[in-house]
């Protein structure tokens, strides 16, 4: 089932025998595109809960509002899964400072007891001492705390990239960017994930997040350049039915960093991205347009910038004849574009989200 056909089908569940939803439910799984398309086309129009629903856990605008404080006084724990909530505070606390009323506003939400399970879940799945530190409740609490963890600033950045590479050998089809940013390399290194998908395994993953999260979030900070970034931006995460959507949402954070860091050279380079896993046989695992919608979006550029952008997007499409087939068209970016220049946007077939 392609995901438009999930979307269609969607909206006709009503009309389904309770067997006919259960299984309607599984297959929806499958299709994470839909939901980021929709996602990253319009933050401040997203309406279709009940699909937003249908997957665990559901990505939301919480993942995207910047004023987190603000998001956070009408948080409800039913819609907003609780390590989404977690990496929000992790990232808050990294990235601006320490911020004790951010944990509390979420700890009187969920409740100690919920907090405490989550922790301590967490941390029996945490691989390295980064994510051990990061389940320990007082380092939210008290400045101190918090103050001795970001003190150890090279060990903390050492820990970080060996995690986020960690990431990516269990649980992504990768495209390594060279460690050495000096290194000659022929050919990128492709890579199969370690891990398969399975129930223990999405478990895993969705335990540890908060440390990945927060690896990313410290060597944004700490190594704004570091090459794992773009890795982590043209890794393709394990895309089984069941599959988790919390790596699209890492994949955006690390997509707006690099574009904001690097501009227009690597919106273009993702373009070369994608062209390469194809020429590798990855066609289904193309840097998906989803992802280069949103580092367009998310940039800020230049009039020169959009301009040069522009050329480079019209070029590819013309000459490729289309990027990678998913839930964003080609013309729903291009309109963006466009916006950007000033120019008159108008709704034409196939834009899919303006």
């Amino acid at each position: 089932m392609t995901h438009h056909a999930s979307h269609t089908r969607l909206q006709e569940g009503a009309a389904l025998s309770p067997q006919q939803q259960l299984a309607f439910s599984e297959a929806l799984r499958m299709c994470r595109f839909c939901l980021e398309s929709a996602l990253v086309g319009h933050l401040d129009e997203l309406n279709d809960q009940e699909l937003l629903d249908a997957f665990d856990p559901p990505i939301d605008a919480l993942e995207e509002i910047d004023d987190l404080p603000a998001a956070l006084i009408d948080l409800n724990p039913e819609k907003h899964a609780l390590e989404v909530v977690i990496a929000r505070v992790v990232e808050h606390y990294v990235l601006r400072g320490f911020d004790a009323s951010v944990f509390e506003a979420v700890q009187n939400t969920y409740g100690h007891a919920a907090i405490s399970a989550f922790f301590e879940t967490s941390r029996e799945a945490q691989p390295d001492s980064l994510g051990s530190e990061l389940t320990d409740v007082t380092i939210y609490q008290h400045r101190k705390a918090w103050s001795r963890l970001m003190a150890q600033r090279t060990a903390l950045v050492g820990h970080a990239k060996a995690r986020l590479y960690e990431y990516l050998d269990l649980w992504c089809v990768a495209l390594l960017w060279p460690a050495d940013q000096h290194e000659v390399q022929a050919m990128p290194k492709v890579q199969p994930p370690a891990r398969e998908e399975t129930a223990a395994n999405t478990s895993s993953l969705h335990a540890r997040f908060i440390g990945d999260f927060a690896a990313l979030a410290i060597v944004r900070r700490f190594e704004p350049d570091a090459p794992v970034i773009r890795s982590i931006v043209a890794a393709q995460p394990m895309h089984l039915p069941g599959f988790s959507t919390l790596g699209l949402w890492l994949q955006r954070r690390a997509a707006a960093h690099v574009v904001r860091h690097r501009g227009v050279d690597f919106l273009d380079c993702l373009l070369e991205v994608s062209d390469e896993f194809r020429r590798l046989g990855y066609e289904d695992r193309a840097v998906r347009n989803e992802l280069f919608h949103y580092g367009v979006v998310t940039a800020l550029l230049t009039e020169e910038g959009w301009l040069q952008l522009d050329k480079i997007h019209r070029e590819y499409d013309q000459t490729k004849g289309r990027l990678p087939a998913n839930g964003v068209s080609a013309v729903a970016t291009q309109d963006v574009i466009d916006s950007r220049l000033g120019r008159t946007v108008q709704r034409r077939p196939g834009n899919l989200l303006f």
